[in-house]
């Protein structure tokens, strides 16, 4: 299978794993799975991202113990539920290896909101540069730093947004 792909191919559902991002614990489809794979593993993997060695060698360990019970279940799709999970990319690849296919929520996310756009057809014109509008439950500053770091791009401003008026507005 290839690794380089963003779509859950044709497989059994016993096959698939799908691991939504650490602390989401109210989204109850997921709340089973976090329990089981990510209480005591990814949420370690987040801060090691957003450190000064993204790619180092304790990242690579921790992405080694979280996939070890996966790769036991020898599963072939793994559904990656975090917007942190892109920037390791590499590192999930050479872990998983080339016969488990990556999923990237975030990714497949971004593609179907575009599809549905044109699909509709009230997606940007081509020659339409676009804007950004950044908002974030932590410190501001701090997802300024790491958000011009991992997009490459100059962030001015960024909003605080508390998680209970997201929570709210899910509602």
């Amino acid at each position: 299978m290839n690794t380089q792909s963003n779509t859950v191919p044709e497989s059994p559902i016993e096959s698939q794993v799908i691991t939504p991002a650490p602390m989401s614990p109210t989204r109850p489809l997921y709340w089973s799975v976090w329990r089981e794979l990510w209480e005591n593993r990814s949420i370690y993997i987040v801060p090691l991202i957003e450190s000064d060695d993204p790619f180092g060698e304790e990242t690579t360990a921790a992405v080694r113990e979280y996939a070890e019970p996966l790769k036991s279940a020898a599963v072939d799709t793994v559904i990656l539920g975090c917007t942190h999970y892109p920037l390791i990319r590499p590192i999930f690849q050479r872990v998983f290896g080339r016969d488990v296919t990556l999923v990237f929520s975030a990714e497949e996310t971004a593609r179907e909101v575009a599809e549905t756009l044109a699909r509709k057809g009230i997606e940007n014109g081509e020659g339409r540069e676009g804007g950004y509008r950044f908002l974030t439950t932590g410190p501001p500053d701090a997802f300024r730093a790491m958000g011009a770091r991992f997009l490459q791009l100059p962030i001015t401003e960024v909003e605080h947004v508390e998680p209970a008026r997201l929570e709210a507005a899910a509602a």
